[in-house]
């Protein structure tokens, strides 16, 4: 039990326990003090990065099929360029890239040397991307963008939010799907998140389309694929109870378009690589090719490659440094540096179970914070029933997130009501959680 709320308390200070003794090093590399500080008054940590802080790739990889048009930093080169020429949307794409949104979030970002795994987004970059986002949203106002004309936006980045962002900007996909399907919901959620100055409470309601299921997925497929956004409309319709069969078409659906796109030059490889059906033989590049850009779901990818077999021999020993790299030991309290949450868990489970890596359950707790930072709002549910459930299972209380409900079931205020378990994609896990609680209600 110890061991386990040291792991807990470590997650809070960013540093990851090792696998032989579950203490984390310092930043330093001395072992953690026994006695830490209150975590609501730690500030922002990073720790020492884990020994494998490049990827390791045994051997050669086939040579690569897909050839892109453009490269992220290519993108970016033009999109500075054009911003500087006084486009608007140029400047608001760079804003967009310096505010980690969505797979475009550090994506071609010149980041210079770097002693850890390049990611779009490290531990020490936040600050200077805030300062980045004043200085775009300076060039989109003087370029004519309105919105970016607010005063606070050169010094306030909590103004930098959602309300900076048109709802078809910032969830671009969800809007496009309600609104083929329900007008009137549509113009509710925008004019709610108009007064709320955010992202209205509204956005999380589950809607009741009148439409049926046949014309719902339809809808979430075109709105997809128009919109490249399409996390949202998964994770909606994972709510709504749709199954794993009747999701296939949307996420075949999102990972062409994801593709698409990493052809173009933008990022979303690795994103691709995991929504494409496991037949099509392009998912080893699109996760070679994220993971090179510094996507951490292309290396998370790349290492469900090494581990399946994605055309390649299967390499235990490549796959984990893959996870390794799409989830690193040092991070960011604020969580506002990347990883692939997706890496973050099977690393929790590889430690759970011993598949990979000699268990320790201390290390498989601190890797399961890492796969659920926001219960609830997650489109990948199973990390977050992992975290619930080894928070369970430890009886750690008193450190941060304690309560395993919150996390394995989601928050039981409005309007979310402790549904997730209730999705089909975790049917399975759920069921192990609730057996474990003792079926509580």
């Amino acid at each position: 039990m110890k061991a386990v709320a040291i792991a807990v308390a470590l997650t809070l200070l960013g540093c990851a326990p090792s696998a032989s003794t579950g203490v984390a090093p310092s930043a330093s590399g001395t072992a953690a003090p026994s006695k830490l500080a209150d975590p609501a008054m730690l500030a922002e940590t990073t720790a020492q990065t884990s020994a494998s802080s490049a990827p390791v790739v045994a051997e050669a990889l086939p040579t690569p099929s897909l050839v892109r048009k453009k490269t992220p930093r290519e993108r970016f080169a033009d999109d500075s360029a054009a911003c500087d020429a006084r486009d608007s949307e140029a400047c608001l794409r760079i804003v967009g890239r310096y505010m980690h949104w969505r797979h475009q979030g550090g994506c071609g970002v010149p980041r210079g040397d770097r002693a850890h795994v390049k990611l779009r987004v490290g531990p020490e970059d936040p600050p200077a991307d805030e300062i980045a986002v004043a200085v775009f949203a300076e060039k989109a106002c003087v370029a004519g963008d309105k919105r970016s004309c607010n005063p606070q936006l050169s010094w306030n980045k909590s103004e930098i939010t959602d309300e900076y962002f048109t709802l078809e900007q910032a969830h671009a996909g969800y809007m496009a799907f309600v609104e083929a399907l329900d007008p009137a919901r549509a113009k509710f959620v925008r004019d709610m998140g108009k007064n709320d100055h955010g992202l209205p409470s509204t956005f999380y309601e589950l809607p009741k389309f009148k439409a049926d299921a046949n014309a719902v997925r339809d809808a979430a497929v075109k709105a997809c694929r128009a919109t490249r956004d399409c996390d949202d409309i998964l994770t909606l319709l994972d709510e709504l109870g749709f199954d794993e069969a009747a999701v296939a078409p949307v996420r075949q659906a999102a990972g062409e378009a994801l593709a698409d796109a990493c052809i173009e030059g933008e990022c979303g490889c690795g994103a691709a690589a995991i929504d494409l059906p496991t037949t099509d033989p392009r998912r080893l590049d699109l996760a070679r090719l994220g993971c090179a850009d510094g996507e951490a779901d292309g290396c998370y990818a790349l290492g469900r490659a090494y581990e399946e077999g994605w055309g390649i021999p299967k390499n235990p020993a490549a796959a984990l440094a893959q996870y390794q790299a799409g989830c690193p030991a040092a991070r960011r309290r604020d969580q506002l540096d990347e990883r692939s949450k997706l890496a973050c868990d099977r690393l929790a489970e590889a430690y759970e179970v011993g598949d990979l890596v000699p268990k320790s359950f201390a290390s498989a707790v601190f890797y399961a914070w890492g796969g659920c930072y926001d219960p609830g709002f997650e489109r990948f549910q199973g990390p977050c029933v992992r975290l619930g459930r080894l928070l369970l299972e430890s009886h750690s209380t008193g450190l941060g997130r304690s309560d395993p409900d919150f996390d394995a079931l989601g928050a039981g205020y409005e309007p979310y009501h402790h549904r997730e378990c209730k999705r089909p994609s975790v049917a399975k896990e759920c069921a192990e959680y609730q057996k474990l609680r003792g079926g509580m209600p």
